[in-house]
């Protein structure tokens, strides 16, 4: 089944999932990040969006 979105909205939702993973890893190291199960959920599903 293929999407209703065009691609300008496809882009327009990478450029905010890229957004927002940066600015849920503004200053977080790598142990913090490994001890974050949410937010490291919530990258995953950002990555899959990009």
């Amino acid at each position: 089944m293929k999407s209703s979105l065009g691609d300008r909205q496809r882009i327009q939702h990478i450029r905010e999932a890229i957004d927002h993973i940066e600015n849920f890893t503004d200053g977080i190291d790598f142990e913090s990040y490994m001890n974050n199960f949410q937010l490291r959920l919530a990258l995953v599903k950002l990555l899959e969006i990009v």
